[in-house]
């Protein structure tokens, strides 16, 4: 999954250099970033254990919707082709179903803390 994330950020330079210059440090610079915490957060969830890691891939979660939806408002504002939108979006929606199932996986191995346990 770290691979499939670092597959879709090299897919996404070129295209980042080819939008114009005010959405390149704007929405580009923000999609830059959600993805690199994304490979970040990756990387440091395949070592973490239990409940560090589902907090871990939760955020991870949040990177990948963010990244969705800053690209889809790339695409409506003109940026960049559908054909462009629909190869990363499909390289997205990938990242997404694996990181969910690693995160539901992890639930499901993870038992609950009680309350007087989080103290």
């Amino acid at each position: 999954m770290l691979e499939k994330t670092k597959t879709l950020y090299g897919e996404w330079i070129p295209i980042h250099r080819k939008i114009p210059k005010t959405e390149r440090f704007g929405l580009g610079a923000r999609i830059d970033s959600a993805l690199l915490d994304l490979m970040m957060t990756l990387r440091r969830a395949k070592f973490a254990s239990g409940e560090r890691k589902v907090t871990l891939l939760e955020f991870a979660v949040g990177k990948i919707d963010d990244t969705r939806f800053l690209f889809q408002l790339l695409w409506e504002t003109k940026n960049i082709s559908l054909e462009q939108f629909s190869g990363l979006g499909q390289k997205v929606e990938e990242v997404g179903r694996d990181v969910g199932g690693w995160r539901k996986g992890m639930l499901a191995k993870t038992p609950p803390r009680k309350a007087e346990e989080k103290r």
